[in-house]
């Protein structure tokens, strides 16, 4: 069995939030990975509260 894709990042902004559903959308900037990608800042989606400015957050990814 292999390891689960993960990204930890940290916020650099909140583009969308919808508090009644808790999705987000938000633009990270990546500190580590085990997915061999080039960007050092992506977008995630998903359902999750309002991220925090300072704080480092794992996504995992959904196949």
């Amino acid at each position: 069995m292999s390891e689960a894709g993960y990204v930890k990042a940290k916020l650099n902004h909140m583009i969308f939030h919808k508090a009644e559903e808790q999705f987000s959308i938000a633009s990270v900037s990546v500190v580590e990975t085990n997915e061999e990608i080039e960007e050092d800042e992506l977008v995630v989606k998903g359902h999750f509260p309002p991220l925090t400015y300072g704080n480092e957050y794992i996504f995992l990814r959904n196949s």
